[in-house]
């Protein structure tokens, strides 16, 4: 069952790290950081990309190793006001390897016992790590279909529709 557990997740959360890498590819220069937009579309993929990697690890190990990284900027998570610095597609599909890499190696060594324990993050309203997880990915194809929705409205198209990978998308 652990086996399963693990493969249905990664094959989800890789669908939608894809569907993300598909749109930030996507992005015409003229809508990544467009003064009407706001979020900006590089600030919204920027925002579902630091909780792919903020939430990917749920221990106290996990969590402070993530605080010295150097490009994770919680206060540029905030939707309702500008980012610290622009973020080139670049710096964002770098961060997004690290990101997806990150979550496979963690999703693959998951057993049972990982995903029933609590959620070490207290303010989160879930019980244990899989129902995070759960939630994590609501969040995430929440974000990427704005995206996808600017890119449309901007652009008059959109990157397609996955229902899951098999492997990661590099």
């Amino acid at each position: 069952m652990e086996e399963l557990l693990s493969k249905v997740m990664w094959r989800q959360y890789g669908a939608v790290i894809q569907m993300l890498r598909n749109a930030i590819e996507a992005c015409p220069a003229e809508v990544w950081d467009a003064e009407d937009e706001s979020p900006s579309f590089a600030h919204l993929a920027y925002h579902t990309m630091f909780f792919i990697d903020f939430y990917g690890g749920d221990s106290p190990e996990m969590l402070k190793a993530f605080k010295h990284q150097d490009f994770a900027a919680k206060s540029d998570t905030d939707l309702s006001k500008p980012p610290s610095k622009a973020f080139s597609k670049e710096e964002l599909l770098g961060y997004l390897d690290f990101a997806e890499e990150k979550n496979l190696g963690i999703i693959e060594s998951f057993d049972a016992e990982d995903f029933a324990r609590p959620c070490a993050f207290e303010w989160k309203k879930v019980e244990n790590v899989l129902e995070l997880r759960f939630e994590t990915l609501r969040h995430l194809n929440h974000h990427v279909g704005q995206l996808h929705y600017i890119l449309h409205r901007e652009t008059g198209s959109a990157p397609g529709w996955l229902d899951q990978v098999t492997q990661t998308g590099k």
